[in-house]
């Protein structure tokens, strides 16, 4: 008898733990399936937080302004075209001056956004010297240098839409360029 109590004790026990909890759902074992929030290219708080600037410091804080016409400047026309770029791919910025001049490194900002990027060219991407002005086929410098452009990677995935940065370069002798806009369509 004693062992028709126990072995009934252990039987019921094993049920009770079997039982479903009130309220909860049968797959409450299972994690809720979410979806991921893409980052939109229209808030520029949440793209400067996920884009990857190569060489770049994260500064809080107003874009540096212009040294005036003392500085060379960039040309502003040949950035108009607004180019398609899907995500996780990267996003290149040349610096084209009126005149070949030797750039030490550029601000760059999503439009709209309370900090910018602070970029380094003295650190070489693939062991070149930065400022070594790129020689066009009639050897006369083109105005671009060859290590200096800005590298922005896009998270893989990302809303489509229009982003607008806002970039400036900073030269040898830390005088700043005018401030040029340029647009990017960015696709799936």
């Amino acid at each position: 008898m004693k062992k028709l109590l126990l072995m009934a004790a252990v039987v019921l026990s094993c049920l009770y733990a079997c039982r479903k909890n009130d309220g909860a759902s049968p797959d409450s074992g299972n994690p809720p399936v979410t979806t991921p929030v893409l980052p939109d290219p229209q808030d520029p708080g949440a793209m400067t937080k996920v884009v990857k600037v190569a060489h770049g410091k994260l500064i809080k804080g107003e874009f540096p302004t212009g040294s005036g016409a003392s500085a060379p400047m960039l040309k502003e026309d040949e950035y108009l075209a607004v180019p398609s770029v899907a995500g996780g791919q990267y996003i290149i910025v040349p610096l084209i001056t009126h005149t070949a001049a030797a750039v030490k490194g550029a601000y760059v900002k999503i439009a709209g956004a309370d900090s910018y990027f602070e970029i380094d060219f003295s650190a070489p991407y693939n062991t070149r010297k930065s400022g070594q002005p790129y020689l066009s086929a009639s050897g006369n410098a083109a105005g671009v240098v060859a290590d200096s452009a800005i590298c922005i990677r896009l998270p893989e995935q990302i809303k489509p839409a229009l982003l607008t940065i806002e970039f400036a370069a900073r030269y040898k002798d830390d005088k700043i360029s005018n401030k040029v806009v340029a647009g990017f369509n960015i696709t799936k």
